[in-house]
């Protein structure tokens, strides 16, 4: 029979220095060094409350070299063991335990009301977690923390310090204290209200901005000025060694009440109030000159920023009674002025109660007064104008002309009183413009409308010829024209007649209606104006047994004038007719051919003679001529009267 198995393990090996790292009131951390990690499985912590006689086991993982004991209570006395634990939960060999003592609690929420924090002293409250323990209270400014104050309160949750630096900023420390243990120090740190300043002056004002005086306060510190700005601006500047504070981005023509503080970190001391402080009036801009003549300036510019009433426009050098306007609006016109002059005009801003903004300063001149009129004269090639001088003063003049293929302009001296263009196109329409100059004004011009007269038709000739009628033709001329004027002059015995002209058609003796009336026969050879002949058709008639003057309207370059008088010399007359205006005539003497004789018949006929009688034709004849055939016998012509004849 065998004997009992027994399966015996042995002991892990002991952790080795084992220390405690820190405390607070409910926590304890440890350190410690591992065995070899082949000789343990896990740690175990058991931690005794020595007072309460109470202990707990952690299990620490194998990898861990630290851990950390929680929930305990403050102030107690604590035995701490550590084990290595085997597999089969075999503890290593006991060791002496750790121990330590839990922290004391610190006092809670400590703080200071905003009105329990003064110039020179301030009142703690916090909340006590023991009671009839005694706190501890450290107090040292930031600049110098080698400078500490301790306080030490019992049964208390509030206490006053005092004889402090006004705006100065503190680290105030509290701690609990217990059986001569301090607890942690709980910190908050305090900056204390600063004192306010002595005074306050207005020293400059400006449209956008002021300059206060700012007198500091002779004890404590701070970091700079805080000013409120009631309907402007809050601004917090830093203090300059000339107490000078400038306060920016302020309303022009507004009145403002300051309050002035002094600032240390975040804390404000008491305000001074500095009431009713103007800016100034902002000054318009961009003053220009709007509509300018000879004697009127209009004034423009860009509207003022900020509060005003209205704008205050002064001539300096105009007359009195026009020397000063007030508007509201950002235009101003000075009328009664002289032309060719520098006025020199200062416009500001006004408001009632503020002083008025610094004056702009704008030199506007005048236009040189126009020329008055101007007269011309003129042929086919040229225009020359003329014109009275002036009544200001001027540097010269800018004289123009153009049409639709021309534009030619020249600028003359003050001296000159007359200009003529030449090299111009025959019957063309022309505007001459003249414009008065001083420095880089203009007056405004004055226009003339003007034709140059047109050329007269060349190379006039008579291309066909019958007993009443004859062909004309020529050639154009050059430059502009509208139609041809035909005039011929006869001997004949007048009767009414209408000579009617268009292109390519025949002209024909008609009855002449009532009211025409007659002109006389002289010939303009000059450039002349007739204002009757605006039209194709015109009528003309002479006196009985006078010299009479046809004239006749053509479109073209050819006419055929028919029903003419025979045998009757006509003095033909072609002018270019070009609006009103006609050129010189070009002439051409021509004799209609006479007609045959009428009622031609022979009586008294005998062996050795015969008569022959006929009637006086139409038209004129100096003679007749009669020739026989054979050539044999002879002819003897005897005036019958009454338009007869007998051979």
């Amino acid at each position: 029979m065998l004997s009992p198995v027994f399966i015996v393990e042995t002991r892990p090996l002991s952790v080795q220095n084992v220390t405690v790292t820190h405390v607070t009131p409910t926590e304890i951390f440890l350190h410690w060094d591992p065995p070899d990690p082949e000789s343990f499985h896990h740690y175990l912590v058991t931690t005794l409350d020595v007072q309460d006689n109470k202990s707990e086991e952690v299990f620490v993982e194998k990898l861990n070299i630290s851990t950390a004991i929680r929930g305990l209570k403050s102030f107690h006395h604590y035995l701490i063991y550590l084990f290595s634990v085997a597999e089969r939960g075999t503890l290593s060999c006991f060791e002496q335990p750790i121990s330590a003592i839990t922290g004391v609690n610190p006092p809670q929420k400590v703080y200071a009301k905003p009105d329990d924090v003064g110039e020179d002293s301030i009142i703690l409250q916090w909340e006590s977690t023991q009671d009839g323990h005694e706190v501890y209270i450290q107090i040292k400014s930031i600049p110098d923390k080698r400078e500490v104050m301790t306080f030490f309160v019992k049964d208390a949750n509030r206490f006053k310090i005092d004889n402090l630096i006004p705006g100065m900023t503190y680290d105030i420390g509290m701690a609990t204290v217990m059986n001569g243990n301090l607890s942690e120090l709980v910190t908050i740190q305090q900056t204390l209200k600063p004192k306010p300043v002595q005074i306050v002056i207005p020293y400059e004002s400006y449209s956008t901005s002021v300059i206060l005086f700012v007198q500091t306060p002779d004890i404590g510190v701070f970091d700079g000025i805080q000013i409120v700005t009631e309907g402007g601006p809050n601004v917090t500047r830093p203090l300059k060694h000339d107490n000078k504070i400038t306060v920016d981005n302020l309303t022009p023509g507004t009145e403002y009440n300051f309050f002035v503080s002094i600032i240390s970190g975040t804390k404000l001391s008491d305000v001074y109030y500095v009431p009713a402080v103007k800016t100034c009036l902002e000054a318009p801009s961009i003053i220009h000159e709007g509509k300018v003549t000879d004697s009127s300036i209009e004034i423009l510019w860009n509207r003022a920023d900020g509060n005003f009433q209205h704008y205050e426009i002064t001539c300096i050098n105009c007359a009195d009674i026009f020397m000063v306007q007030k508007v509201v609006q950002e235009a101003a016109t000075f009328s009664n002025l002289e032309p060719a002059t520098v006025y020199t005009f200062s416009i500001r801003t006004e408001k009632e109660g503020f002083k008025d903004s610094t004056p702009n300063i704008k030199e506007i001149q005048t236009a040189p007064s126009a020329v008055e009129f101007m007269n011309h004269r003129r042929n086919s090639s040229a225009v020359t104008v003329n014109w009275p001088s002036p009544r200001s003063l001027l540097d010269g003049y800018i004289i123009s002309i153009s049409s639709e293929r021309l534009t030619k302009e020249e600028i003359l001296p003050s001296t000159k009183r007359t200009f003529t263009f030449d090299n111009l196109s025959p019957g063309t329409d022309f505007s001459v413009s003249i414009i008065t100059t001083k420095g880089l004004k203009r007056s405004h011009p004055i226009v003339l409308m003007v034709s140059t007269c047109p050329e007269p038709p060349s190379d006039l000739l008579i291309f066909g010829q019958e007993e009443n009628t004859i062909y004309l033709s020529w050639k154009f001329p050059q430059g502009g024209f509208e139609k041809f004027q035909n005039l011929h002059l006869s001997e004949i015995i007048c009767y009414p007649v209408i000579l009617q002209g268009v292109v390519g058609s025949v002209l024909e003796q008609k009855d002449q209606s009532p009211g025409i009336s007659c002109f006389e026969s002289q010939l303009h050879l000059n450039c002349e104006t007739l204002d009757k002949f605006l039209y194709s058709l015109v009528s003309y008639c002479m006196t009985s047994r006078k010299e009479k003057l046809f004239k006749v309207i053509v479109y073209g370059n050819k006419v055929q004038v028919k029903n003419l008088t025979p045998g009757v010399d006509y003095m033909f007359h072609v002018k270019t007719v070009r609006g009103k205006d006609y050129s010189v005539s070009v002439m051409k003497k021509v004799t209609t051919k006479p007609e045959k004789p009428e009622k031609l018949k022979a009586f008294n006929i005998s062996a050795h003679s015969f008569s022959l009688r006929w009637s006086l034709p139409s038209g004129h004849a100096e003679g007749f001529h009669v020739d026989l055939v054979p050539d044999s016998g002879f002819v003897s012509i005897k005036d019958l009267g009454g338009g007869e004849y007998q051979v």
